[in-house]
């Protein structure tokens, strides 16, 4: 059976690599881009670090278990770093992932929402702000409750805005320096994104912890327990969606079956532990309070309980899990006015949206598929093999947990509720299969499932090669401002040399020189300026023109200030380096007039976010706001 196994986890990686069969990938709506890695180099490397971690494996098989988890651990964070760099530079694609409004939005909320009208505010109104999230392309807090931003706004008051603070968050614009929606963050808040994405790997890997300890109770042996849990760094799922949150999901569920079935009685002698239970429920609140994806568990998590202590005393359990599962919705529902089932409407409401034209048989079969397929098929094999050898005679924890694990796993399906990126919304099943899978490695040699975690890997190593999971919607900045804006060639350069320098942080550039031609038909004077890059700035701004003029007619004319991002914001000053020449030209729109006028033009450089304004230096020393351009004569 290994043998087959293996043979057809070979077959199935040889096949995705080549994209043979682009079914492979999925359909019905929804199928996974294949593209090939770009960097052979960085998918060698992850192969060399899953080769390194199996030798690991191998080698520590005779040391203690705090040095074999820790192995798991650090081999966990490496293997999802290796995995993202196989698509470019991994701490960039993990901040631009978490700043995404789209791969996670999280962050998006914090600011937009919750540092902008307060959490209370935010949270009293949250059911709206899920109805807004679809307008604004947060389409995942469509669904989702206030968990994540929190975590995001709790975060960036932490960290506060020491110096400290103030040059990491200096370092972190260059990652996204022309997006204004990402520079408009402070220093905090984007220093918090930062510190959520890189460090989302970590706690992703962490659920070896768990799911040892979880094993351990239901096989009673050492050994058996930590070859299961050396399964957890290579499940596909929580390696290759990284940092989104959905990669977290897995550690959570595990760390609540872990504390769940130490609280009750797995075996005679023992009794019920309700602390145990109470502190598995404030976990599963947790989890719920961050997403609504994982709410299938519970089904899971009961059937597991009646199925191991009885109807009676699995009711006295869940009481037990009820009163933590109430941890986090209590202080919300305090907070906010709200219950989850407010929150819950609008997101069944807004999932049929998402869900709507969908085939319903065919994702009957493309929902399991695309599960399984990001779990990992020899993981998965594994799982089968134990079903088919369940002990109907018999009543042990492990078969009642492959019983709860295969009946949800069902219901779910039938339901259609999930239709389209299964492998990333129903992560938190890996830990269960795992476990379930364990079964068949606890009464099996340490050697026996070495073929099986190499086959593991390798079907891993390729998915990272030619799976795009988490497409890339934030682009990296230009090196370079735009060389193809339109010139003024044919008429008079104006020196200017004004300084431009922000005030109580770094950046300055210098406005070189500027010109324009007056167009009295179509009400407009088209400006060009030049600009020296000197010291990009840490925040953002707009270019201001406000225009004055006067004639005996229409008296003093005034024009409202006109503000627009510097190269139509493909090149902020945020990315503005040192002696780069940066070209604008720009329409600065004029009212009707009755007579000739010298209009005078002033500019400024605006910060959009806080409406501070850059210090200038003129040529002859002295310092104001703005620089008053050359005169324009209109017509």
């Amino acid at each position: 059976m290994r043998r087959l196994i293996f043979a057809l986890s070979a077959a199935f990686a040889l096949i995705l690599a080549f994209d043979l069969y682009p079914g492979l990938r999925g359909g019905g709506g929804w199928r996974w881009t294949y593209q090939q890695a770009e960097n052979p180099l960085a998918l060698a490397v992850l192969v060399g670090v899953l080769a390194v971690y199996i030798g690991g494996v191998i080698g520590l098989r005779r040391r203690g278990v705090a040095l074999r988890l820790a192995w798991g651990v650090l081999a966990g964070v490496l293997i999802a770093y290796s995995a993202v760099a196989v698509r470019g530079d991994a701490l960039e694609l993990l901040l631009i992932r978490t700043l995404s409004p789209v791969q996670t939005g999280a962050s998006t909320v914090a600011v937009r929402y919750m540092a902008e009208d307060g959490v209370g505010e935010t949270l009293e109104r949250w059911p709206d702000v899920m109805r807004e999230a679809g307008e604004r392309n947060i389409i995942h807090f469509t669904t989702s409750p206030p968990g994540q931003p929190l975590i995001h706004y709790a975060l960036a008051g932490i960290v506060g805005d020491g110096a400290f603070v103030q040059q990491a968050g200096y370092a972190l614009r260059a990652y996204q320096c022309s997006n204004l929606g990402v520079m408009i963050y402070d220093d905090s808040q984007l220093l918090s994104a930062a510190l959520v994405g890189w460090s989302m790997p970590l706690w992703a890997a962490l659920m070896i912890v768990p799911v040892y300890f979880a094993a351990r109770r239901l096989f009673d042996d050492t050994a058996a327990a930590l070859q299961t849990a050396a399964w957890s760094p290579l499940i596909p799922t929580i390696i290759l969606f990284a940092p989104v949150w959905n990669t977290l999901y897995p550690a959570l569920i595990a760390l609540c079956v872990a504390l769940l079935l130490t609280g009750l009685p797995l075996r005679e002698g023992e009794h019920m532990r309700p602390s145990w239970l109470v502190l598995a429920g404030a976990v599963m609140s947790g989890a719920t309070f961050l997403n609504f994806a994982v709410l299938p568990v519970l089904l899971t998590l009961g059937l597991l309980t009646l199925g191991v202590v009885g109807f009676r005393r699995g009711v006295i359990a869940g009481i037990g899990f009820g009163v933590g599962l109430l941890a986090c919705w209590i202080p919300f529902a305090i907070a906010s006015n709200l219950t989850p089932l407010d929150l819950w409407a609008v997101t069944a409401e807004k999932h049929g949206e998402l869900v709507a034209g969908r085939d319903y048989l065919t994702w009957l079969i493309l929902h399991p598929y695309d599960t399984l397929l990001f779990i990992g098929w020899p993981l998965v094999a594994l799982l089968v093999w134990r079903v088919m050898r369940l002990r109907w005679t018999t009543r042990t924890p492990s078969d009642v947990l492959v019983v709860a694990l295969v009946v949800t796993f069902v219901a779910l399906n039938v339901s259609g509720m999930v239709q389209g990126e299964n492998g990333r919304i129903l992560s938190f099943y890996a830990p269960f299969v795992i476990l379930a899978a364990g079964g068949m490695i606890a009464v099996k040699s340490a050697e026996w499932g070495l073929p099986l975690l190499v086959a593991q890997a390798g079907l891993l190593a390729v998915m990272a090669g030619v799976l795009a999971v988490v497409p890339q919607d934030l682009d990296s900045p230009p090196r370079q401002p735009r060389g193809d804006v339109a010139r003024l060639d044919d008429f008079t350069l104006h020196p200017t040399s004004a300084r431009f320098d922000a005030s109580g942080e770094r950046g300055h550039a210098t406005l070189e020189a500027h010109r324009f031609v007056a167009d009295v038909g179509a009400q407009v004077i088209t400006l060009e300026t030049v600009w020296r890059g000197g010291e990009r700035t840490a925040q953002p701004y707009w270019i201001e023109v406000s225009a004055r003029a006067e004639n005996d007619i229409d008296g003093e004319i005034i024009v409202p200030p006109q503000r627009w991002t510097p190269q139509n914001g493909n090149y902020l000053p945020t990315c503005w380096r040192d002696g780069q020449t940066i070209i604008d030209t720009q329409a600065v729109h004029l009212p009707t007039i009755s007579a000739p006028v010298v209009w005078t033009l002033e500019l400024r450089l605006v910060n959009p976010a806080t409406g501070a304004v850059m210090a200038v230096t003129l040529p002859d020393g002295t310092t104001a706001d703005h620089v008053r351009l050359a005169p324009v004569n209109y017509p």
